[in-house]
């Protein structure tokens, strides 16, 4: 893939902030989420869907990683959610800590057709917990609108979560399931 097809997966940070703009009549609070997973899971759907209310089929690999902003109201207040969307190549995987050492929030997402993706987010949540502390981590099964193509179930995600205490749900980028629900309760 070349730059210039590259940079047109994303929009650009001006579109996204197109379809947040809301007046600020204070500061707002900001919010660092770093977003890891195994590759196409859905990292950068799942922001895109939250950020712009658009879904993308053109899948478009993340490089190292890649901030995104988005500036939205939470429960009355404004929140900037600065959002790094890691690349989750396995070529990449050591450049994972450095993007969550710093985050407001943590949000591990697997493939819920993936048994692959399922045991590497397993690793990623000892590892997070062992590298963070009193940093919230939401595990997400994401692409529930594939049921059809379930390999691991609402329950595994579940009792995963509930070992390391960490909050659990499922969504669909594609669908918009729980996509705001998840950013607003990190």
């Amino acid at each position: 893939m070349e730059d210039n097809e590259r940079t047109n997966c994303i929009p650009r940070l001006e579109t996204l902030y197109k379809f947040s703009r809301i007046p600020l009549l204070s500061q707002p609070m900001n919010m660092r989420i770093s977003i890891v997973g195994s590759s196409c899971v859905g990292k950068s759907s799942l922001y895109l869907r939250f950020a712009s209310q658009k879904f993308r089929d053109v899948h478009c690999i993340t490089y190292l990683a890649t901030q995104l902003v988005n500036i939205t109201r939470v429960d009355g207040d404004v929140v900037r959610f600065e959002v790094w969307d890691n690349a989750g190549q396995p070529r990449f995987h050591n450049y994972i800590p450095h993007y969550y050492e710093m985050a407001d929030g943590i949000i591990i997402v697997y493939d819920i057709t993936s048994k692959k993706s399922f045991k590497f987010a397993k690793k990623l949540v000892h590892k997070v917990l062992e590298d963070t502390e009193n940093v919230p981590v939401i595990l997400v099964g994401n692409k529930i609108d594939l049921e059809h193509l379930r390999q691991v179930a609402t329950e595994e995600g579940a009792t995963l979560a509930t070992k390391y205490g960490v909050n659990f749900m499922e969504t669909s980028a594609k669908n918009n399931n729980n996509v705001k629900k998840l950013f607003e309760s990190i």
